[in-house]
């Protein structure tokens, strides 16, 4: 526990002059398919948990979480908050990190640790609904499939996605050789990039002071507010792999990994909701191959190459991660 003379100040944040929206416009999380108010923690921007953590912007929402910015007042940094619904019963995220963490503190030179997004702090915070699970992170910026949705709607360049995959596989590679640990949910939308100039950070914290951010009182009784995101335009920084909710613990197989890695990479981003409501067997198209898909590339043969040596039907003969580490279209050497 920190001694209090060691914390800052807490903030005091704007309390007018921002934009209301109006009650019957559903926004964020409020737009999900399966929302329910009642699991999410009422956060509110200028919140102290811990005495230590303040709220300064939110960052991002899913189905069982909410994301903000974060002020550590004990360690003088900026952290992200995850604050998790009260009626996610299974926490796998947690214990991953609790298994993980000797893995990457024993003085271990892997790359690829680098590429995990570094949990801080854990705990517990009860709200008038139940008890929220609440995990401390190392900020980042916005996931790769924000980023295209947003500022990228015609794709990324070759060496942007040759760099991305290259720091993906050495995340992979490290889970699988000293983690024992199949992250088994790898997309675009999983992929962050880290944060090297906290200016972008303390940017967003002076935002909320000229321009507080529009919000969404549901109810003065319940104090509870929805407020929109802060858009965070992307600079460089290592890509993070995050979202460790439904990793497998053990000594694998751990095909399914880069199965996904090469998905991914050949169809850009998951398009739609996968809603639990089985229809049919979906048709394989006839006369359709990976070599025909490819349209962008100018010289595509060692991508393709690279591609199906991820896709590869039976898992004792598709490449892992390590070995894809070295194939020439990552490395620039030819064959």
């Amino acid at each position: 526990m920190l001694e209090s003379h060691t914390l800052e100040k807490p903030l005091s944040l704007p309390v007018s002059g921002f934009p209301t929206i109006n009650a019957d416009q559903l926004v964020e999380e409020e737009e999900l398919p399966d929302y329910q108010a009642d699991r999410f923690y009422p956060v509110r921007l200028g919140e102290v948990f811990q005495n230590r953590y303040q709220i300064l912007a939110k960052l991002g929402y899913g189905s069982s979480s909410t994301t903000w910015l974060a002020r550590d007042l004990g360690a003088h940094r900026y952290v992200a908050l995850k604050v998790y619904v009260h009626t996610s019963l299974v926490h796998r995220e947690l214990p991953f990190y609790h298994h993980i963490a000797p893995r990457i503190a024993n003085g271990n030179s892997h790359k690829g640790q680098e590429n995990i997004r570094r949990m801080l702090d854990s705990f517990d915070v009860v709200g008038p609904h139940g008890k929220h699970v609440i995990l401390v992170f190392e900020p980042a910026q916005m996931s790769l499939r924000d980023m295209k949705l947003v500022f990228r709607p015609d794709g990324f360049d070759e060496d942007f996605v040759r760099g991305a995959i290259t720091e993906l596989l050495q995340a992979v590679d490290f889970l699988h050789s000293h983690g024992e640990v199949v992250h088994t949910d790898i997309h675009p939308g999983n992929m962050l990039l880290g944060v090297q100039d906290n200016n972008l950070l303390k940017a967003l914290e002076e935002k909320e002071f000229s321009s507080p951010v529009p919000r969404k009182p549901i109810s003065e009784s319940s104090s509870r507010t929805i407020y929109l995101s802060r858009l965070m335009r992307p600079k460089e920084g290592p890509m993070l792999l995050s979202d460790f909710g439904e990793v497998r613990i053990g000594p694998g197989p751990h095909a399914r990994d880069i199965t996904l890695c090469g998905m991914e990479l050949s169809r850009g981003y998951l398009e739609c909701w996968l809603d639990g409501n089985w229809l049919s067997l979906a048709p394989i198209p006839d006369n359709r191959t990976i070599e025909t898909l490819e349209t962008q590339l100018e010289n595509k043969t060692e991508f393709l190459r690279f591609l199906r040596r991820s896709l590869t039907w039976m898992p004792e003969k598709r490449a892992t991660a390590k070995k894809l580490l070295q194939d020439p279209w990552l490395t620039g050497k030819k064959l």
